[in-house]
């Protein structure tokens, strides 16, 4: 995202943006829940609770939206928690820019009506979003500063319909202009599809991820697997934002289940929800790895999906030939989930 005045979008466009979204029914978590969406943006053990029943947001968030549902949709305008209305022009725009991820919203064409409405209100205060490559063929849209009132041509108008709606449109429009004030890629292809294995796991089991290595190290050699895990963040980089790049470009998921990874919040916050969105929605596949006696089965959103093993016979429990075995099976099925073989 292009820097621009910290400030320069207005507290009422802000507001009108939401309240045009409301009248489409467009809404702002997408496909995610609520906690799954805010988890890409913001580290939700980080901000405190609004119920005392809970120690963090994250806590509180999926109680009232999820388990009780006694928020009203909008309530994150008026949450003091994020201040979506009041903040600097950069997170409320990293905000939008999640709206329209294809993790977020799957639907190419719902993404690109929201940006439509986005642009509409964002053109006085010099803001566009832009499409800027693809991940899977779905557009990956990024806002970015044009001074003067310049738009880049391939941003499409407000559609008649949106134009009508007096209550909400702007009277400006937009002024297309045969010269953006910087080159706009127009990606001929798609420039990024789902081709990462990407291994989630504890550090209390990580003698276990080190295995499962061992034996994807010939396909990666080969070129046939690209795997990652939290291992490949150096220290150097944001690792809330290489994680959420490797799940974003994740075919294969293995989930090296145990107590301490059922127990894990930030595996619960931030990579179980993307990578199950991504397996919903987008094509991903899930490989459960049992690794210990825990209450896997008990865990709908993760037993909906095939164990490599039983969650009775864990690898703990298991003779070393067997598990090899195991780990034999899994790098058969992650290679053939990657060439198209597994559906």
């Amino acid at each position: 995202m292009d820097e621009g005045p910290e400030y320069a979008i207005s507290y009422s466009t802000r507001r009108d943006i939401f309240d045009a979204l409301k009248f489409d029914n467009h809404c702002w978590s997408g496909q995610l829940p609520d906690a799954a969406f805010l988890s890409r943006i913001y580290n939700l053990n980080l901000l405190p609770s609004s119920d005392h029943r809970h120690p963090t947001a994250a806590g509180d968030i999926v109680r009232h939206r999820e388990w009780n549902d006694d928020w009203p949709d909008d309530w994150i305008l008026t949450d003091d928690r994020f201040d979506l209305l009041n903040v600097s022009d950069a997170t409320f725009l990293r905000f939008l820019t999640e709206m329209v991820h294809p993790l977020v919203q799957p639907d190419p064409k719902v993404s690109t009506a929201i940006v439509e409405i986005l642009n509409g209100y964002l053109h006085d205060s010099g803001w566009a979003f832009i499409r800027k490559r693809e991940i899977a063929g779905k557009p990956i849209f990024e806002a970015q500063r044009f001074p003067d009132s310049v738009l880049p041509t391939n941003i499409p108008p407000p559609s008649p319909s949106q134009e009508q709606r007096a209550t909400f449109i702007p009277t400006a429009t937009f002024t297309p202009s045969l010269q953006p004030a910087e080159p706009v890629p127009t990606p001929s292809a798609p420039t990024q599809s789902r081709t990462k294995v990407f291994v989630s796991y504890s550090h209390q089991d990580i003698d276990w991820m080190k295995r499962l290595r061992v034996h994807l190290a010939p396909l990666e050699r080969d070129g046939k697997v690209d795997r990652w895990d939290d291992t490949r963040i150096r220290t150097s980089q944001l690792w809330r934002e290489e994680i959420h790049k490797a799940i974003d470009a994740t075919k294969v998921a293995v989930l090296l289940v145990s107590a301490d990874f059922l127990a894990s919040t930030f595996i619960a916050d931030n990579e179980l929800p993307p990578l199950l969105a991504a397996a919903k929605y987008d094509g991903a596949f899930i490989m459960p790895v049992i690794v210990s006696p825990c209450r896997f089965s008990a865990t709908p959103v993760l037993s909906d999906f095939q164990a490599v093993n039983s969650p009775s016979q864990p690898l703990v429990a298991l003779r070393r030939a067997r598990r090899e075995a195991l780990w034999v099976k899994l790098t058969n099925d992650i290679e053939d989930a990657l060439s198209g073989k597994l559906h």
